[in-house]
């Protein structure tokens, strides 16, 4: 998907993500799914640096509220 990361510390993890065509839905939008895995991606990593060694650390919930449609041209 192509999600650097811009900042990585316990417990934060920035990462962005410049949407492509590959992205977009039949209507042109960046498609929710890929949004929700981006938030989901850098919540999984968040967690696995607060995780002890030896455990394992995943994400079970994720909430995503779209407000507005995500054009291509905008960055995330």
């Amino acid at each position: 998907m192509g999600l650097p990361v811009n900042e990585f510390a316990p417990g934060r993890v920035s990462m962005s993500l410049t949407p492509a065509q590959a992205h977009t839905n039949p209507r042109g939008s960046v498609a929710g799914g890929i949004i929700a895995t981006a938030l989901d991606t850098a919540a999984a990593w968040s967690c696995h640096l607060l995780c002890s060694e030896g455990t394992v650390c995943t994400t079970i919930d994720l909430k995503v509220n779209f407000l507005r449609p995500l054009d291509v041209s905008e960055k995330t």
